[in-house]
């Protein structure tokens, strides 16, 4: 992600403050595309291929995906919530 674009997109979608380096909304949007990149290469879990096992538990062999697809979950709810988050709490406490 181009972080000017992202900063712009952020800022402006948010109203927060976006710091130029080392900004952690930016950081966490970052890391959000890069989930959604990953997980849309068709083919690049064994689930693509073979449906039904998603119905089977973690501990199985060849069920890995479904930890990353966990880990993939919660940066992507990290990604939604903690902006918004600031936003309120913001609204709230008053913007500094």
């Amino acid at each position: 992600m181009n972080r000017t674009f992202g900063g712009l997109a952020l800022g402006l979608t948010y109203g927060l403050p976006i710091r130029e380096h080392d900004d952690p909304y930016l950081a966490i949007a970052e890391e959000a595309v890069r989930t959604v990149s990953a997980a849309a290469i068709p083919g690049s879990f064994l689930v693509d291929f073979m449906p039904f096992l998603k119905y089977v538990p973690e501990w199985v062999p060849g069920a890995g995906f479904q930890k990353t697809a966990k880990k993939f979950f919660e940066i992507q709810k990290r990604f939604r919530n903690e902006p918004f988050n600031a936003v309120l709490k913001n609204m709230v406490g008053g913007f500094p």
